[in-house]
């Protein structure tokens, strides 16, 4: 017996899989434009007493490190490590915020959130590194 009413199960299914798709394509193209966008750009952090400056690429990898010439007389040696691990932390949330930015401008909201949560993330785990 087949049935000639009701809904087509592998049509529905196929109708919605064709809608993800479109969405996911639609997505995709979004980060690619975002991506884009990023290129060229650098995101810049420095600790609280501004002795070390980090300089990421858009892929946040370190581009440059600079040290101020007066950090022996402001700060310890034994606080330079810490201040450049801040300034790193500071450039990484400046990435982050700027990704963010940029993927709920687009409507993206999920994926922004998603950004800066791992970010928080990030900065727990650095914690535990201390």
């Amino acid at each position: 017996m087949t049935a000639t009413n009701g809904p087509n199960f592998f049509g529905d299914l196929h109708a919605d899989l064709d809608r993800s798709r479109r969405e996911l394509e639609g997505t995709v193209a979004a980060i690619s434009e975002i991506e884009d966008e990023l290129t060229g750009q650098t995101f810049i952090g420095a600790d609280s007493k501004k002795m070390v400056t980090v300089t990421l690429t858009r892929d946040g990898l370190v581009d440059q490190v600079t040290i101020s010439p007066q950090w022996r007389t402001r700060i310890t040696p034994t606080a330079l490590g810490p201040a450049a691990l801040s300034a790193y932390r500071a450039a990484r949330a400046s990435l982050a915020e700027e990704v963010a930015a940029a993927f709920a401008d687009a409507g993206l909201d999920a994926l922004s959130e998603q950004v800066r949560r791992r970010s928080r993330v990030s900065d727990n785990e650095d914690e535990g590194t201390r």
